[in-house]
């Protein structure tokens, strides 16, 4: 008679609640989640995946403003032992936003008629991007002086911390809104970053390099992702073997572009990596109300 063997293939998954305060910050499990995408160990990940499959859990319902960064080389190691982000099954609620961006609470200076500011602490390293109102609003970024119009910004970069210039939409106290400034290139950002999955994510805000920032990678999945509400949307990709599927871009318009009267920001560009070949592919997508829809340099 034969005799038949089945080998089962262990399964690893790690856990991520942005904002969690509780529990042991080691990613084990929903009590113990990682409290950040900064926290995640992705060299671990990284590690585990050399043999199995690993998930990352992400929180649904939650608002992250830290992107999603392996690290040069932190991926799988073949198709079927990915890393991959997403939702639990069982868990329940919305998907997921990644912002990147910082809600900027005051004190709140008014120095001239309508025009308001504030002190950017821990700023002195970055170049603010973009700054929203409300989450929808793209305040255009001044970049010569503070004479900002309504809905513009300015950021003052000669004093210690930086000073931002704010004057909103309506003219109204920034503190009768929520002013969300930019902090980040991109809300995740891939970089010789192998074998690796993204789905079930919604995405806003982001900065110069689009929400979405693949570099010198492969075999990369990318799914079920909603952007809204940014500058850019899936900029910089130079990859291959690469599919997104399902993914909705809504909404990328760049006011900061002055060379153009309209601004700028398109859904996906993709640029040519030299010497590769393979295929990027999207299916199943929509690209609506952005400046550019689809842009590609490869030849």
């Amino acid at each position: 008679s034969a005799f038949f063997t089945h080998t089962a293939h262990a399964v690893k998954h790690y856990y991520v609640h942005p904002g969690l305060t509780t529990g042991s910050n080691n990613g084990a499990d929903w009590t113990n989640a990682w409290r950040s995408f900064t926290n995640v160990n992705w060299t671990q990940l990284s590690a585990d995946a050399a043999t199995q499959p690993v998930y990352l859990y992400v929180k649904k319902g939650t608002v992250s403003p830290d992107r999603i960064y392996p690290g040069a080389g932190n991926g799988g190691s073949s198709d079927t032992n990915r890393i991959i982000v997403t939702t639990d099954p069982a868990d329940t609620g919305a998907n997921p936003i990644i912002s990147t961006s910082t809600r900027m609470t005051g004190p709140w200076t008014n120095v001239a008629g309508e025009v308001y500011t504030v002190q950017l602490s821990g700023w002195s390293s970055y170049d603010p991007h973009s700054a929203w109102e409300d989450t929808t609003f793209l305040l255009r970024k001044r970049t010569t002086d503070a004479n900002v119009e309504r809905g513009e910004f300015y950021i003052d970069k000669t004093t210690a911390p930086y000073t931002m210039y704010v004057r909103t939409s309506d003219g109204a106290n920034p503190s009768t809104h929520t002013i969300d400034l930019n902090n980040a290139h991109s809300n995740i950002y891939l970089y010789q970053t192998d074998y690796f999955t993204v789905e079930n994510i919604d995405l806003r805000h982001g900065g110069e390099y689009g929400v979405t920032r693949i570099l010198r990678s492969r075999y990369v999945n990318i799914s079920n992702v909603r952007v809204r509400n940014c500058v850019g949307g899936f900029l910089s990709i130079v990859a291959a073997h690469t599919v997104f599927d399902n993914i909705d871009v809504e909404g990328c318009w760049n006011k900061n572009s002055y060379s153009s009267g309209s601004g700028g920001g398109a859904g996906f560009v993709a640029f040519e990596w030299s010497g590769v070949t393979d295929p990027i592919t999207i299916t199943n997508s929509r690209f609506v109300g952005n400046y550019l829809g689809i842009s590609s340099s490869a030849k």
